[in-house]
């Protein structure tokens, strides 16, 4: 959507930033899971652990933005560089902290690259029909088209192949919200556990 974005707001003024914003939003689902690994290593307590791996993260990305831009001489060589490191890095980030909390790292990372994946296929297609058929209309009629038709692919492809995603994270819907979305996705609600009427009795 930047690219139309651009076009509405700045006019054609920042035009040249509009591969480097889609080269970092292509990596950025992956990376944005480091405050996940943060997190987790906040809870438990290991401050110098976080620390001393959110500065080695940090002095790697920045120098591989600087190899990029050396190497480049352009936004899009700092975004790629900056992009990689950030994605791989904050791969090996998760890795580290699940293996250190026992938490099973297969699941957890077919996860996240099936629905990356679909992502950036779904994304994939809604830039193609902007960039070939939808480069002459209105800009905000391509901001509705571009948006709707990557949603469509993303909720369609996501509903066929990987239901329990949506339905967990549709968890985190308003409640009022929760049922229609999940009726429009044809998926049902979770239900809630129930006790077993030995363990609800009482023993003294």
């Amino acid at each position: 959507l930047y690219s139309p974005l651009e076009q509405l707001i700045w006019k054609g003024k920042w035009i040249d930033t509009v591969h480097p914003v889609q080269i970092l939003g292509f990596f950025y689902p992956v990376s944005v899971l480091l405050s996940v690994a943060m997190a987790s290593q906040s809870a438990l307590g290991r401050f110098r652990e976080s620390a001393i791996m959110t500065l080695t993260f940090a002095v790697g990305t920045i120098s591989a933005g600087l190899v990029g831009a050396v190497l480049s001489q352009s936004a899009v060589g700092i975004a790629i560089g900056y992009g990689v490191f950030s994605c791989l890095g904050s791969v090996v980030y998760l890795v580290i902290t699940l293996r250190e909390f026992q938490i099973p790292l297969r699941p957890i990372m077919a996860s996240l690259f099936k629905i990356w994946g679909l992502g950036v296929i779904s994304a994939g297609a809604a830039l193609m029909l902007d960039t070939t058929l939808l480069n002459t209309w209105a800009t905000a009629l391509r901001i509705v088209c571009v948006a709707l038709v990557f949603l469509g692919i993303f909720l369609l492809s996501m509903r066929a192949l990987l239901p329990a995603q949506i339905e967990g994270a549709a968890e985190i819907i308003p409640a009022q919200c929760r049922m229609v979305f999940l009726g429009i996705m044809k998926l049902r609600a979770p239900r809630p556990a129930r006790l077993s009427s030995a363990s609800s009795v009482p023993r003294l």
